[in-house]
């Protein structure tokens, strides 16, 4: 289940609302809707996941610059990082053979980067052994 919401002043809410359905076709129902509500009243609970996240985000992001990777700061679930010595679809396979998916975009600018996006400290755990021993 995934939900989002905005604030925001009532000419931009509106703005929105007017062109919402031309980029989000997933509709929202109530089953939704009623979780969502629940959850924004469990801030605790959220803010310890986000700190959990943006730590082992963080400290992901030093070890891919330990270890020569390029990689953009984040402040998002995810990085995006290119290897040294090899290409993007390269990598991708890379892990994909040792059962880890990530995010190869071929476009022209950034076929060499991919997304790896932030999962538990064991995962990423996992990600890490996987670039010691395979990059």
């Amino acid at each position: 289940m995934r939900i989002g919401y905005a604030v925001g002043d009532a000419e931009l809410i509106n703005s929105l609302n007017t062109v919402k359905d031309s980029f989000n076709s997933y509709t929202v129902n109530v089953i939704t809707q009623n979780c969502a509500g629940i959850a924004f009243l469990e801030w605790d609970y959220y803010l310890d996941k986000a700190r959990k996240i943006i730590n082992v985000r963080d400290n992901f992001s030093v070890f891919l610059d330990n270890n020569n990777w390029k990689v953009l700061p984040s402040k998002a679930n995810f990085v995006f990082t290119s290897p040294p010595g090899c290409s993007g679809s390269e990598a991708y396979n890379i892990f994909r053979e040792n059962g880890v998916l990530v995010r190869h975009f071929g476009n022209p600018g950034i076929e060499n980067w991919l997304r790896i996006s932030i999962g538990t400290e064991d995962d990423m755990k996992r990600v890490m052994e996987i670039i010691k021993t395979e990059f």
